[in-house]
């Protein structure tokens, strides 16, 4: 069983390792900007690039990991290599599973065979090692805020006292500060907090569209109110509805977090610094 089971492995490394000898990945433009709705949703951190627009559109530098080859490796010599010891794992397989008889021993040919999976896969791991290198790598993603996006601030600002030295906030301010979602991580902030050049982790996920509201009179037919006074009052109450972007997106980002500010939007707080200053 334990035989079978590393076959098939094998097997599906050859499959995995002839593939990306024969057709290798296009590569996108590294100026393309790809849309938030071709990836997957979960969670993205990356570089903000600009800011959300009337539709709700920002544009963030995604940081992820890729694997590729290493200067100067060649894959179709290591896969042919490979190749060879895998045909040779594949006939010594035939030959365990034949019946004893003249000039053949299954024990001796199980034996073979397991030498030869051993053999592989330390070449496997080695070829791994040595040819495929894990690199960072950068891609530019436009993403739609969801029109009830919550944002959040990882770390709130010092406070400074009148000769410079950093302030604790207090325990209560701390609360405030948590806002009405005391359950997510970090402080209440807003999408006009978001500026160019910030660390952002951005949450993204399927979009519900909201259920229309009824217009429908009530049950009796009769108009709810009749009283034009009371009328205009409820007007004047009703929050105003949120604009519509011209296109719903069909993946969404539901929460923000600022993870760092950038250099230049964060003007030093400290008042002794800019005392110095002027």
């Amino acid at each position: 069983m334990r035989i079978c089971f590393g076959i098939g492995f094998l097997l599906s490394m050859i499959g995995f390792l002839a593939t990306a000898n024969a057709a290798p990945p296009k590569k996108t433009p590294p100026s393309a900007t790809l849309d938030a709705d071709k990836l997957s949703p979960g969670v993205f951190t990356g570089t903000v690039v600009s800011v959300p627009d009337t539709d709700r559109m920002f544009t963030v530098n995604v940081s992820y990991q890729k694997i590729q080859l290493k200067p100067g490796q060649n894959l179709g010599r290591a896969n042919q290599t490979l190749q060879r010891e895998y045909n040779r794992i594949m006939q010594l397989q035939a030959q365990a599973m034949r019946p004893p008889g003249r000039g053949h021993n299954p024990m001796r040919a199980m034996q073979q065979l397991q030498g030869a999976v051993a053999q592989f896969q330390n070449n496997l791991a080695r070829t791994q090692a040595n040819m495929f290198q894990v690199v960072q790598a950068t891609q530019k993603v436009d993403f739609q805020v969801d029109e009830k996006v919550k944002v959040r601030v990882k770390n709130l600002p010092e406070q400074f006292d009148d000769k410079g030295n950093i302030k604790k906030y207090t325990k209560e301010e701390l609360t405030e500060l948590k806002g009405k979602d005391k359950n997510l991580p970090g402080y209440e902030s807003s999408i006009d907090a978001i500026k160019p050049g910030q660390i952002l982790q951005v949450a993204l996920v399927v979009h519900k569209k909201p259920k229309p509201l009824s217009t429908s009179p009530s049950a009796s037919g009769k108009e709810i109110s009749t009283d034009k006074a009371k009328d205009k009052d409820a007007v004047k109450e009703a929050p105003k509805p949120a604009e519509e972007a011209s296109v719903e997106h069909r993946l969404q980002v539901v929460t923000i977090m600022i993870v760092k500010d950038s250099d230049s939007s964060a003007p030093s707080t400290n008042p002794a610094k800019n005392k110095k200053k002027k």
